[in-house]
């Protein structure tokens, strides 16, 4: 009889315990599938990041504003005039506005002068996160893009798949080219 009373204790006090997640779940995607979900996909540089409230009245998310040089456009349209170095911008939730950080966990952490391929959604941010998003590393001299997961064939180094730039260049013109 003292287990039932325990229990009636018990679950009425987690119901007001307060409990924080630090997780984000995503489907992981065949290069294919981001190639076709995407609305945009580039290969850029970042030149400066900001951050702000989503919305200023109710001072609820942060968003991380991100102006890139764009090097290279696989899918998309960018505006811009023909000859000229044309900018991108994109977004990526959280950032610190003050003394207020917010973390989303899985969001990439991009800093200005890094290079990467991104896969853009029609709201201007990485498709599924940073599994959107490849970084261009230089590695024993040589140019490599790394993603979590090994989707390429190639040099393993802790876990993570290694692949020249060409390389991946290639893949998303021939991807450009399918549709």
């Amino acid at each position: 009889m003292k287990r039932v009373h325990l229990l009636f204790i018990i679950f009425p006090l987690l119901s007001v315990v307060r409990f924080e997640s630090e997780a984000t779940t995503l489907v992981s995607l065949s290069m294919e599938q981001k190639f076709a979900l995407a609305e945009r996909v580039l290969e850029v540089k970042v030149r400066a990041t900001s951050s702000g409230w989503d919305d200023e009245k109710e001072k609820r998310e942060i968003r991380t504003s991100v102006e890139a040089e764009l090097v290279e456009a696989f899918k998309g349209k960018i505006p811009g005039k023909n000859g000229e170095r044309k900018g991108v911008q994109f977004f990526l939730p959280g950032g610190i506005v003050g003394d207020i950080g917010q973390l989303v966990v899985g969001t990439p952490h991009i800093e200005v002068g890094d290079r990467f391929f991104i896969f853009l959604t029609s709201a201007g941010e990485p498709l599924g996160l940073g599994d959107g998003v490849y970084e261009i590393q230089l590695i024993e001299g040589k140019e490599r893009v790394r993603q979590k997961g090994g989707e390429f064939e190639g040099t393993e180094i802790a876990g993570e798949a290694l692949v020249p730039v060409e390389r991946f260049r290639k893949v998303l013109r021939e991807l450009g080219q399918k549709r």
